[in-house]
């Protein structure tokens, strides 16, 4: 038979190890926090600032596109189902959408950017292009 003492050891054993277990999942301080609303309301943000850092390259906003001239046919003419955009000129509009999928989408910008529609396809190249979704 088992002895109590044992089984008291073994328990305590398995409550440390069990307590460990459940602070590793915590972050460990300093933490910061910042009040957002009026007092009382409980809208506070609480963050690490060890997590800030590392997520402060992620983001940042893309380097955008120099400005293109208003010349040219306007893009409710050369895309079908433009209705917001309309006014601006096909330029301009691929110009736009090219810098929010640089925005939303930075990796297949960056392999968009580099694909030039003459080169062949392979399976790891795009089938997407800017503006291609309205044509």
């Amino acid at each position: 038979m088992i002895q109590l003492h044992t089984l008291m050891r073994h328990g305590a054993r398995l409550l440390a190890l069990s307590s460990l277990f459940l602070l590793a999942a915590c972050e460990r301080p300093p933490m910061e926090s910042v009040q957002h609303g009026f007092r009382g309301t409980g809208m506070v943000q609480v963050y690490n600032p060890r997590a800030v850092e590392k997520s402060v390259e992620d983001n940042t906003l893309p380097v955008g596109l120099p400005p293109l001239p208003a010349d040219g046919p306007k893009s409710k003419d050369v895309y079908k189902n433009v209705q917001v955009l309309g006014n601006l000129s096909s330029a301009q509009f691929v110009r736009l959408m090219t810098s929010m999928t640089a925005w939303v989408s930075p990796k297949k910008a960056a392999a968009t950017a580099t694909t030039s529609p003459t080169s062949p396809r392979t399976a790891s190249t795009p089938r997407w292009l800017p503006g291609a979704c309205w044509r």
